[in-house]
Order: C-alpha cells, then sequence, then structure tokens
C-alpha cells in the first residue's frame, strides 16, 4: 500500500494530465454557438465584474464628457 503522500502526488500529476487528454480527444463541444453551464455563466461574469472593478480603480473618469463624445458612447454601451 502506498504512502498518503505518494497518492497525493500521484493525483496531481494526474488530473492535470488527464484533463489535457481529454481536451486533445476533442470529444467535448465547445462551440461557442451552445452557451454554457450555468455555474462557468456565472463564474465568468463572476471573473469579469471582478476585473473591472479592480481596474477600474486606477482610471479617473472625466469631470465631463464632451458633446461630440455622447452618440458614440452610447452605442458602444448599447452593443455593450
Amino acid at each position: 500500500m502506498r504512502p498518503r503522500w505518494q497518492k497525493i502526488a500521484l493525483a496531481v500529476i494526474a488530473l492535470p494530465v488527464a484533463a489535457v487528454l481529454f481536451a486533445w480527444s476533442g470529444v467535448f463541444d465547445v462551440a461557442a454557438s451552445s452557451g454554457h453551464w450555468k455555474i462557468t455563466d456565472w463564474f465568468l461574469h463572476f471573473a469579469m465584474r471582478s476585473s473591472v472593478r479592480t481596474y477600474a480603480l486606477s482610471v479617473e473618469p472625466p469631470a465631463e464628457l464632451p458633446r461630440y463624445a455622447l452618440q458614440p458612447a452610447a452605442g458602444h454601451f448599447a452593443r455593450g
């Protein structure tokens, strides 16, 4: 019987190797049109909001947006 640390080390090595082999096999459908699982969707949006919040800390917003920039900004907002 193997010591506990050897089992842990084997798992640490075997799991990433198995994941890479699974991804390499092409069995899993990764089409962008099929959407994400709920938990994956939640995690991606959580990571996106956290990233935006963190990087926004270093951005100084302008006092007022110039009039010529309102329409392009509104279009950009609507697409986002």
